[in-house]
């Protein structure tokens, strides 16, 4: 007999837009279908994996708190600055031939 384990998700009006599990007014859980015989502890790994990939904490940590609109343009200023360099580093220096 196969069971589902899910975790209510506790949206607030800004999140529900950045879920992909969406339909009309309706939010659904993640869940997971849990297997013939399947221990308990992969269960809970393959559903964190599943939380990990939505990126639902990442979005409940980064909106834990008020950030200002010049503190958010300066962060994401920084990364791209960020990125800019990493990618010229990656094609301007040669492979270490050793």
């Amino acid at each position: 007999m196969a069971s589902f384990v899910s975790v209510p998700l506790f949206i607030t009006r800004h999140l529900s837009n950045y879920l992909h599990f969406k339909e009309g007014d309706y939010i659904f859980m993640t869940t997971i279908k849990v297997k013939e015989n399947e221990p308990f502890e992969v269960a809970m790994r393959r559903f964190k994996r599943t939380i990990e990939k939505t990126g639902l904490l990442t979005e409940l940590r980064a909106r834990e708190f008020y950030e200002k609109p010049t503190a958010e343009r300066k962060r994401k200023l920084a990364a791209a600055v960020k990125r800019t360099y990493k990618r010229l580093r990656s094609q301007l220096l040669p492979p270490k031939l050793y």
